[in-house]
């Protein structure tokens, strides 16, 4: 008898890291210690899943086509080294000294673009563009082109390459609700800019009453009408006004006759954060029976309805939903339903096959192909990533799986994993391509693991260097010009203007000390979900959140409170990156075991 006390004793150490939740509220409190005995006595299917394959090899084992010859290729990195720092005329002369001219339409590009140690001409932009149309940089040089011509003149030279590559083969779209006429999308369209006007000024009761009295609300679709009272029940939830919030939300479901998801999602919310548990299954359940729901609200929704069904003291029905929930692997919450049942992450085996002779030649034969070979040689990476893009668009079927094998052995991050998303939803994942390992270095001198700096930047940009937000935020990690000048100015740091964040190695390195500096922040304490929500919106924003929201200091309802809903995407999906980089470098997933376990997740240095 003593020895099964014992065993429980410490199996109960075991299941604090993988029970839904500690359920320990200001109302509330409940151990979980007897359903341990009920889990003993559960018959989990252990199946072993292997992690994904990993190209541990030394990056030379690939013999790249050699296009360009040795000499060539040192004159080709000098060129673009001297046209870097703006020296026109030395960069000329190692020009006179090329053989092989192949590059010379990327080598004007750089010069015509620079961004502060060249002026081009008109004349200039229109030769570019009459030789060199088909490469990258021509709707660039055709934009600055257009600004720069006389008024009478006609410009007949056009790009010649895709301004977009789409998806091909992943082209499934969630449909979520009925197809709205014009009228009604004008009509609600209006709306929501009126209501999100009153609700920006805190003023959630004008926002209700101009609603309620507006005909055009009241003519609008019953979806449609249920989707802007949704904005007006997180607003008061938000302020803590818990009751409006739940009067509010149960109309919107009952306008809509249990037909809009996020209605149905918000008052079971709601009714789980007041306690009535019965209630908040009812309406997470009536989630399931609708069509086209994305794969994240499903799992999102299966996690907390196992949440609610512990705390029911109902573990049946709480198992059976973490299982339904681990079906949605590559969810935040799939992750950590597979973390409560003790099992591993699951990533497909699937090793991207690697490139053939007869491909590489395939690929030879066309220009785009022959000067990424020769961009590759000379390591402008970068360059050689858009034009193997564009080069993907012209014959997807054909060129799929050996540009995926040549952007694996070339350590071409972005190409890898716009591939890699694009691959038919039928077939197995290619999870090297989807989390892919950059060729990037930095200085690092602030502790932040390569794990969570390629989770953010996998976000943020999808490893484009040369991404721009509307915000203004630009290169890998998204960081606005006034942050990194900040950050710069702070730690020291040379910093010649915005356009060095399109240089990956110093956006990184911004990148990384503004991670850093969030973490040391008073009302952060290396708290990674408030570091992730301050990252995307602001510290001003978190510090809001944090002193408005009754969060009942439970991580993942602060989480679902946060009132912006792309940072509450933004935080779930940092982190099921961060998971998913921390098994492919065989580290230790500690964020994802403390939240499984109701924990807050703070970061430990791994690297």
């Amino acid at each position: 008898m003593k020895k099964n006390i014992k065993a429980l004793l410490k199996l109960n150490k075991i299941f604090k890291n993988s029970m839904i939740m500690k359920c320990s509220y200001k109302k509330f409190k409940l151990s979980l210690v007897p359903f341990i005995i009920y889990f003993l006595t559960i018959n989990i299917c252990m199946v072993p899943i292997p992690h994904a394959a990993t190209n541990n090899g030394n990056e030379n084992d690939f013999k790249l086509p050699k296009y360009l010859k040795n000499y060539d290729i040192e004159i080709y990195k000098q060129i673009f080294d001297l046209q870097r720092k703006g020296l026109w005329d030395d960069a000329n002369i190692k020009i006179q000294k090329l053989n092989q001219k192949i590059l010379m339409g990327h080598v004007m590009a750089q010069r015509y673009l620079h961004p502060t140690k060249y002026r081009s001409k008109y004349s200039e932009l229109k030769g570019w563009l009459k030789k060199y149309s088909d490469h990258p940089q021509s709707h660039r040089i055709y934009k600055l082109a257009l600004r720069r011509k006389p008024k009478e003149e006609v410009l007949q030279f056009k790009p010649k390459t895709p301004r977009y590559v789409p998806n091909y083969f992943n082209t499934q779209k969630n449909i979520i609700g009925k197809k709205q006429n014009k009228q009604n999308r004008l009509r609600y369209s209006k709306l929501r800019r009126k209501v999100s006007n009153f609700l920006k000024n805190d003023q959630i009761t004008n926002a209700n009453n101009f609603l309620q009295n507006s005909k055009s609300y009241k003519n609008l679709d019953e979806e449609l009408k249920a989707k802007l009272l949704n904005k007006i029940a997180l607003s008061y939830l938000y302020f803590g006004k818990i009751d409006l919030a739940e009067k509010i939300s149960e109309n919107a479901v009952r306008i809509s006759k249990d037909g809009v998801h996020s209605s149905l999602w918000i008052t079971g919310l709601i009714k789980w954060k007041l306690g009535k548990f019965d209630q908040s299954i009812m309406y997470f359940e009536k989630i399931f029976k609708l069509d086209n729901i994305p794969e994240s609200i499903l799992a999102k929704t299966a996690y907390w309805l196992a949440r609610s069904n512990m705390i029911n003291r109902k573990p049946e029905e709480a198992v059976k939903w973490l299982k339904i929930t681990t079906s949605y692997s590559d969810t935040f919450y799939g992750n950590l339903a597979r973390k409560n049942l003790n099992l591993p992450l699951k990533m497909s085996s699937n090793p991207v096959p690697r490139i053939k002779i007869i491909e590489l030649n395939e690929l030879r034969k066309s220009p785009k192909g022959s000067r990424s070979f020769a961009l590759l040689q000379v390591q402008q990476y970068e360059l050689a990533e858009k034009e193997l893009i564009e080069l993907y668009s012209y014959d997807p079927k054909k060129f799929y799986l050996p540009l995926l094998g040549l952007s694996i052995d070339m350590k071409l991050p972005r190409l890898s994993m716009k591939l890699a998303k694009d691959s038919d939803p039928n077939e197995k994942k290619f999870y090297q391509a989807l989390f892919p390992i950059p060729r990037w270095n930095s200085k690092n001198n602030d502790n932040i693991d390569r794990a969570v700096i390629y989770a953010v930047i996998r976000q943020e940009s999808e490893f484009n260097t040369s991404a721009k937000s509307r915000a203004g935020a630009r290169g890998l990690m998204q960081i606005l010009p006034r942050t990194a000048q900040s950050i710069a100015k702070q730690e020291k740091i040379k910093y010649l203007g915005r356009w060095q964040l399109l240089e990956p190695e110093k956006n990184i390195e911004l990148g990384q000390k503004y991670i850093s500096r969030l973490l040391n922040k008073k009302n952060i304490k290396n708290n990674l979900i408030f570091m992730s929500a301050a990252y995307n919106s602001g510290q001003g924003n978190l510090a809001k959140w944090r002193k408005r929201i009754d969060f009942l200091n439970d991580p993942l309802l602060f989480i679902e409170s946060i009132p912006i809903r792309e940072t509450r995407g933004y935080v779930k999906r940092v982190f099921n990156n961060i998971w998913f980089y921390r098994e492919i470098l065989g580290q230790k997933k500690i964020s994802l075991n403390l939240l499984a376990a109701g924990e807050w997740p703070e970061y430990v240095r791994l690297d």
